[in-house]
């Protein structure tokens, strides 16, 4: 079964079940990036080569000679007059983002327009549609689609537990180094908890930004690397704020999942994704967004509280069995073939 996913980042980190599938050949997949303009651009910087660039800018033709077609790109865009061409044609359409917020016009990524909100709900009418949480299920269900819930999802034989003996006060982030999934915040505990060490795994705009005498930048790591940090540190933390400049938020937190299935306790603000991974008090802490010392409090008693630490490190590892990326990847086959 030949598949199609047309994204805007068609990036195997968000698609690890429809891989697990090719590689199982259970289906044939190719991604493809639906932003010319950026495409060309990155042509222009010698990052993608002129056979890439021109499977790009004629994939809209090719798209039309295949039956399974998987399209992710920002809600209320204008590419849904070509999706509702594709869905006219009978293709077997899927329609994948974890974008939650199709109801609530504050926090529209992008403005429909006058007739926009009535075309996307043309195409979302009776499409099916998979998201990342149960509140974007819902939401899609009001506009007429077919929800289904499918988060993303990791490989537990490699994100697992290695019963290492662990550092006594370490705490780790991975993630974007950006505003938004709240470094800033972290930094400033940071500076108040000088008898613990804060690791930050990742690149973005603020990489310099991470210094401080308790403080190490490791850069980025490979997957292999990564789950040696996760199994080393002591707590994880994840202080991402819902950003009204950007219209962002953390949707899902597979860094969360990555994290409670190496054994690590966890703490993280009550963006709509955490909040449908952790359940507070029994598999990690949910704290208030922007809020420096919850976040301080709940790093000091886990610090403290090896008991706390345990349990939430057994907890922890049994409620993100339903992120297992076999498991997922027989939604999406479904899926296809439903």
């Amino acid at each position: 079964m030949k598949v199609i996913v047309y994204a805007e980042d068609p990036n195997l980190n968000y698609l690890k079940g429809l891989n697990l599938l090719d590689k199982n050949k259970k289906i044939e997949l190719e991604l493809i990036n639906s932003r010319l303009f950026s495409s060309m651009m990155s042509f222009i910087k010698g990052k993608i080569s002129i056979k890439e660039l021109i499977k790009i800018f004629f994939a809209p033709i090719r798209i039309l000679f295949c039956k399974n077609i998987i399209v992710s790109t920002g809600p209320y865009g204008k590419k849904v007059y070509y999706f509702l061409l594709l869905k006219l044609l009978g293709k077997n359409l899927i329609y994948y983002n974890s974008w939650p917020y199709w109801n609530d016009k504050d926090k529209y990524i992008n403005n429909p327009g006058l007739f926009g909100r009535f075309f996307w709900k043309i195409f979302l009418k009776d499409l099916k549609v998979p998201t990342v949480t149960h509140f974007g299920v819902d939401e899609v269900k009001k506009l007429g689609a077919r929800g289904y819930y499918k988060p993303q999802c990791i490989d537990p034989e490699i994100f697992k537990d290695k019963n290492y003996k662990r550092e006594k006060k370490v705490v780790l982030f991975v993630g974007r180094l950006i505003e938004e999934k709240g470094i800033f915040g972290i930094l400033e505990v940071a500076s108040r908890l000088k008898e613990i060490e804060f690791w930050f795994v990742g690149d973005g705009p603020l990489k310099d930004k991470i210094k401080g005498e308790n403080i190490k930048y490791l850069g980025t790591k490979t997957r292999e690397e990564l789950v040696e940090l996760y199994n080393k540190a002591t707590i994880f933390v994840l202080n991402s704020y819902s950003a009204t400049n950007s219209r962002w938020e953390e949707w899902f937190g597979i860094s969360l999942v990555e994290a409670m299935s190496c054994g690590l306790p966890v703490v993280s603000t009550d963006c709509i994704g955490p909040r449908e991974i952790i359940k507070e008090g029994v598999n990690g802490f949910l704290i208030p967004q922007k809020d420096n010392d919850s976040l301080r409090n709940k790093i000091v008693e886990l610090i403290e509280t090896k008991k706390l630490r345990e349990t939430f490190r057994k907890n922890g590892k049994e409620s993100i069995k339903e992120y297992n990326v076999t498991n997922l990847s027989k939604i999406w086959y479904n899926l296809l073939l439903e």
